[in-house]
């Protein structure tokens, strides 16, 4: 069973179709206030893919801290 945090972090939410490009099935159902932890944990992630591998990690960690910091 995948964590809130893995799907989050893998972008598994949706199911395409076969005979469509459109997201179609819903795989599972999301924890109360998945929506306002999902940048969190995608902070996480590319935090932690910045300190391994350097590079573009940098700015998408950086874009979703400032839009973190904007809901305060």
């Amino acid at each position: 069973m995948l964590s809130a945090f893995d799907i989050a972090a893998s972008g598994m939410a949706f199911a395409c179709n076969a005979h469509s490009d459109q997201p179609v099935t819903l795989l599972c159902a999301f924890p109360a206030g998945f929506e306002d932890r999902k940048q969190l944990y995608l902070l996480y992630h590319y935090l932690n893919h910045y300190n391994l591998f350097g590079g573009g990690y940098y700015s998408s960690a950086e874009g979703i801290l400032r839009s973190l910091t904007n809901k305060i």
